[in-house]
């Protein structure tokens, strides 16, 4: 079920981009998400910090990894 989208230009990253989609679908629905989850390309701190803030129960989102890609 998708409550929300956007379509942007470029390539933005991930993280800033989930708190405030998670508040336009409260806003829409009325509702809080008990939980949240994502890839990993939204795995800060802040971002959890600032889901819980909205009142997000849990979060479920794999940090990001410091490794550089791997030798081939």
């Amino acid at each position: 079920m998708v409550l929300d989208h956007t379509v942007d230009e470029g390539h933005p990253p991930d993280a800033p981009q989930l708190v405030p989609a998670v508040a336009r679908v409260i806003t829409r629905t009325r509702r809080r998400p008990g939980t949240v989850t994502a890839d990993r390309g939204y795995g800060e701190t802040r971002v959890e910090e600032d889901l819980h803030d909205l009142g997000v129960r849990t979060v479920v989102i794999p940090r990001k990894s410091s490794l550089g890609l791997v030798d081939q």
